[in-house]
């Protein structure tokens, strides 16, 4: 077989040697592409190309934040910042206002040394949820930034930028035992940081009048299955924003948390869940999911369907029969729902819907 491709391949050379026309064949101009558009509900950017890596990408990794809180961030910033960005009208790229060197010393505490850290000052004392002291604690673990252009063109100015302080509510007292920082102290502190960071950003280059918009992310304890959530997000067109605070969060389902806030939900889950583990009676059929929560209201449902899948038309028959049980208990919640339904540890199958309107994909 292998003689016969290459024999092909010999060929096929051969051919393109002693062709008449041997003028390389250029792609026109207009068919380049200059912008890849993703979206979700519109709420996502046209990006600029060329795409450049940020250079604080390996900072990231370093400081050990959970791969699924650095997609949730940067994800849920851009949705964030599209009430003062619209996605319609800007192109978006990785950051680069704030330098490797400001970076650094942005997340170091704050010194005569130091005077852009945003981290505590020496000595500065906060009391836990456990009533225990704890002094100068790491609150700001990590920064984000996104850039905002009105154009793609390699001249183009920039008009806006977004970040996103990751806020540590875990903390370890000097007796090393684990507590965490109440919330208000913690969005407290945390938002008199963002406004320094603005001060900061302002007397960058051609930085004093460009929107910025700030959101706070609290990380989760480092024990969580679950990724944190914006807690406060403030918009400044100059020096001035007024901050507003949103309890952002994800809950997992079936859980008693969620059951208490969301029974007609939790009721309709339980009979799509019912259903599904007697679809196949001598397959283990699992059925969990978690939901994004803001201000106590769902906004987002990510179920996952896990079974073994003897042969392909059981894993066609779930797949088909879930379909069928989300549009009949589903369809009247608005917001949007993502099913993954997996054999073993492969996705064989993707089904979203939201209201009436569903899409499945099979593997």
């Amino acid at each position: 077989m292998k003689k016969v491709l290459l024999s092909l391949l010999v060929v096929l050379l051969l051919g393109g040697c002693f062709s008449q026309d041997n003028e390389v064949e250029e792609i026109p101009e207009e068919e380049v592409v200059t912008n890849y558009t993703f979206s979700k509900d519109g709420q996502r950017y046209a990006l600029r190309i060329p795409f450049t890596q940020s250079r604080l990408r390996i900072n990231h990794e370093r400081r050990a934040i959970y791969k699924e809180d650095t997609f949730e961030i940067t994800k849920q910033l851009q949705t964030m910042s599209s009430n003062y960005f619209p996605v319609d009208q800007y192109f978006i790229s990785e950051g680069t206002v704030i330098n490797e060197t400001l970076y650094t010393n942005l997340l170091r505490y704050e010194s005569d040394t130091n005077t852009n850290g945003l981290n505590p000052k020496a000595n500065q004392e906060y009391e836990t949820v456990g009533g225990r002291k704890v002094e100068q604690p790491v609150i700001l673990i990590d920064l984000f930034e996104m850039n905002y252009y009105e154009s793609n063109a390699t001249d183009a100015k920039l008009s806006g930028i977004s970040i996103a302080l990751a806020i540590n509510k875990s903390v370890t007292t000097q007796d090393g035992i684990s507590d965490s920082l109440s919330e208000q102290d913690m969005i407290t502190y945390s938002e008199n940081a963002a406004r320094k960071l603005v001060s900061i950003i302002r007397q960058l280059p051609n930085m004093s009048q460009v929107p910025i918009f700030i959101g706070l992310y609290s990380l989760e304890k480092a024990d969580s299955n679950l990724s944190g959530g914006f807690v406060s997000s403030a918009y400044f067109k100059s020096t001035s924003g007024q901050f507003e605070q949103a309890k952002q969060q994800w809950m997992m389902i079936p859980s008693t948390a969620a059951s208490r806030l969301f029974p007609e939900f939790m009721t309709e889950f339980e009979i799509v869940k019912r259903a599904v583990n007697d679809f196949i009676p001598e397959e283990q059929v699992g059925f969990v999911g978690k939901v994004r929560v803001i201000n106590n209201e769902i906004h987002y449902l990510q179920l996952s369907v896990n079974l073994q899948g003897k042969t392909y038309l059981e894993v066609q028959g779930v797949i088909q029969y879930v379909k069928e049980l989300m549009q009949q208990r589903f369809e009247q919640f608005e917001f949007e729902i993502l099913c993954e339904i997996k054999a073993g540890k492969d996705i064989v199958g993707v089904i979203k819907q939201k209201g009436n309107d569903v899409t499945v994909i099979y593997w």
